[in-house]
C-alpha cells in the first residue's frame, strides 16, 4: 500500500483514533474466551450494566502473557510486535488510556497488528486475504463433511503454530470439549452454568475452536470479517441487521416506500445469537 500512489487501506486511521473513538478497543466478551484465570466466569456472572474490563490471563500466545497488567504491558519485546508477522496480536494498554463504553464492548486490550503500518503512514504490506483465512474456510467445509483429519490439520495450522495451544487432531466430533481443561481456549458462555444461563463458561467444541482461530487470524485483515462469518454461524447479537436496506434516495427516485432493516423481531434482524447473545442471555 502507498496512499500517494493510489493504493490505500483507510480503516487503520479510524482503528487507531484516540479518546472516545478508540475503535481498536477489543470486546471483552470475545477476548474473554481466551481467559484461563476464572475472570471470564466472574464477568459473565455480573449484571451486564455493571461489568468492568478484566485481565485476560491466557495460554494463547497471541495474547500478552503475564498474570498482572504490568507484566502484560511489558510483553512487547517479541520479534515483529506491532506487525502482522509478530506477536502478540493485541496489546494490554496503560490504565490511563482506558476509555468508558458499553460494557460488552470495552476491555483493556487493543488490536495492534497493524500499528507499525499505521505509524508508517499506511505505506507497506497489508494483508487482504491470508493463508490462514483460506485454510480455516476449508476447515469449515471439511467439518461439515465430517472429514475430521483434514479439518483439524487446518485448524491446528494456526492454533498450534501461532497460538501454541493443544492440538485438536485427535477430535472426531463437534460435541466433545476441546483439550486444555481449566485453561482451554476458547471458553464459551455456558447455557447450563450453575450461576444461571450463560453466567459462566465451559470449554468449547471443535466448532468453537475453528471459529476462535478464524476470529484471531482475520481480525482487521478485510472488511467486516467477524460480521460476515458471525452472520453465517448465527453468532450475531439478536436484532443485528443482516443486510443494509436500499438507500432512501434510491427508493425515493423510484417512488418506492422506504424501509428499515434489523431490530429484534423485525425484518432483516438476526435471530437469537449463539453464546447467549440476546436479552436475558449474556447481554
Amino acid at each position: 500500500m502507498n496512499p500517494t500512489a493510489g493504493w490505500d487501506v483507510i480503516w487503520p486511521v479510524q482503528a487507531y483514533a484516540t479518546g472516545p473513538a478508540n475503535w481498536h478497543q477489543m470486546s471483552q466478551f470475545w477476548m474473554g474466551m481466551a481467559d484461563g484465570s476464572g475472570g471470564y466466569d466472574l464477568w459473565l456472572a455480573t449484571t451486564a450494566a455493571n461489568r468492568a474490563p478484566f485481565l485476560v490471563v491466557s495460554a494463547d500466545r497471541r495474547f500478552p502473557q503475564g498474570a498482572a497488567r504490568s507484566a502484560q504491558i511489558a510483553d512487547t519485546l517479541r520479534t515483529g510486535y506491532r506487525t502482522f508477522a509478530g506477536f502478540p496480536y493485541v496489546r494490554a494498554r496503560q490504565a490511563g488510556e482506558d476509555q468508558p463504553g458499553q460494557p460488552l464492548q470495552i476491555s483493556m486490550y487493543d488490536f495492534y497488528r497493524s500499528r507499525a503500518f499505521f505509524v508508517a503512514g499506511r505505506i507497506g504490506n497489508y494483508p487482504v486475504m491470508t493463508r490462514a483465512e483460506i485454510r480455516l474456510l476449508a476447515a469449515e467445509g471439511y467439518l461439515r463433511q465430517g472429514n475430521w483429519a483434514a479439518a483439524t490439520a487446518r485448524i491446528d495450522s494456526s492454533r498450534v503454530t501461532n497460538g501454541v495451544l493443544p492440538s485438536v487432531s485427535a477430535m472426531t466430533d463437534t460435541t466433545s470439549q476441546i483439550p486444555g481443561a481449566g485453561v482451554c481456549v476458547p471458553r464459551v458462555p455456558d447455557a447450563a452454568a450453575i450461576a444461571g444461563p450463560y453466567k459462566g463458561s465451559k470449554c468449547g467444541t471443535l466448532w468453537d475452536a475453528l471459529k476462535w482461530e478464524y476470529r484471531m487470524e482475520t481480525m482487521y485483515t478485510g472488511y467486516g470479517m467477524w460480521y460476515f462469518a458471525g452472520r453465517g454461524w448465527g453468532d450475531l447479537p439478536e436484532g443485528t441487521a443482516l443486510y443494509w436496506p436500499v438507500p432512501y434516495e434510491e427508493m425515493d427516485t423510484r417512488r418506492e416506500a422506504f424501509y428499515p432493516s434489523g431490530g429484534v423481531g423485525n425484518t432483516g434482524g438476526a435471530p437469537r445469537g449463539n453464546y447467549g447473545l440476546f436479552a436475558g442471555g449474556a447481554y
